[in-house]
């Protein structure tokens, strides 16, 4: 019965409210403990946890859920999918670097407002999570700094450049699976694990800026200093500081 409830708290937790959820898991509760059962029959009885729970959820606040999940999730692999697949940038020809700070704010906005009336307590292996992302996000920073010191270079070595594109890359997917996991975990135990949803958003979006400086064909000769520091003071400097406000924000 045990393997049988906790699929049906996934499945709960899922398709309902968080108010609506804790009821029906609380009057199944109920009726479980009552009457034991084995998994069969209450395979017989009730059907899978998410044929148990599809009669109580109400269609429209679903699919609602599931659109607002499906925009979470696009904000979030919007840059790996700019990254990684060059050819299928033809639609995108308007992204430039002055437009990534809007898939930022709309992930955060919209993160934050769903999940604001979501009850949240203390969480075990979020701060580890959370802390192996910042260190990467803090290697690849340091790389890119290493990567701006050959720019003066007459001819910058090839492997360099090669380098800095799949560390960035590297940094994007690894930035989309933990905040899946974060979103998604968010659903289904406890608010406060949208806090690593929004800082995997805030590196997969640093990331996607450094990758449009490694690859901008820009004429202008200010560019061709130093890109941290032609890029630093409008574009960078407050998107990241939204992220972790963001992120504080989630976490409280």
């Amino acid at each position: 019965m045990k393997s049988y409830y906790v699929r049906l708290v996934r499945a709960a937790r899922w398709r309902l409210p968080p108010q609506e959820a804790a009821e029906v898991l609380e009057d199944y509760r109920d009726i479980l403990s009552a009457v034991p059962r084995s998994e069969e029959e209450l395979l017989r009885d009730f059907g899978s946890p998410a044929e148990a729970v599809r009669p109580l959820c109400a269609p429209k606040a679903y699919r609602l859920w599931l659109a607002v999940f499906a925009l979470l999730a696009a904000c979030l692999l919007f840059p790996l999918f700019y990254m990684a697949f060059p050819y299928a940038r033809v639609p995108l020809s308007w992204f430039t670097a002055f437009h990534w700070p809007a898939v930022l704010l709309s992930g955060l906005i919209l993160a934050l407002v769903w999940f604001r009336r979501t009850p949240a307590s203390p969480v075990k292996g979020l701060p580890a999570a959370m802390c192996l992302l910042l260190a990467a996000c803090v290697g690849e920073a340091l790389l890119f700094v290493w990567f701006s010191s050959f720019l003066d270079a007459p001819q910058a070595p090839h492997l360099v450049g090669r380098t800095a594109l799949w560390s960035l890359l590297a940094l994007a997917l690894l930035a989309a699976l933990s905040g899946l996991r974060g979103l998604v975990n968010a659903r289904l135990q406890n608010r406060r694990w949208l806090g690593l949803y929004t800082l995997s958003l805030t590196a997969a979006c640093l990331a996607l800026h450094f990758y449009l400086i490694l690859t901008c064909m820009s004429v202008d000769p200010a560019y061709h200093g130093n890109p941290l520091l032609y890029h630093w003071p409008a574009q960078l400097a407050l998107p990241s500081l939204l992220g972790l406000a963001g992120t504080v924000l989630a976490l409280c």
